[in-house]
């Protein structure tokens, strides 16, 4: 019986499965957003237990 469901998994999945060119046709013709927005912030602590906050934000708009 557990012969039979390994088989019928295995050819279920070369029937559904996707080539990488698929893949990337579908990565390339996803939308994609006119703007992008990005806060983050790190926060690093020493040994001592000090703390030091770094923030970084990016922007990025297409054109």
């Amino acid at each position: 019986m557990k012969k039979y469901i390994s088989i019928i998994v295995l050819i279920a999945s070369f029937a559904l499965s996707q080539t990488g060119l698929e893949i990337a046709k579908q990565i390339d013709e996803k939308q994609k957003p006119k703007d992008l927005k990005t806060n983050l912030t790190m926060v690093l602590t020493n040994k001592k237990g000090k703390t030091r906050t770094s923030t970084l934000r990016s922007v990025s708009k297409d054109d």
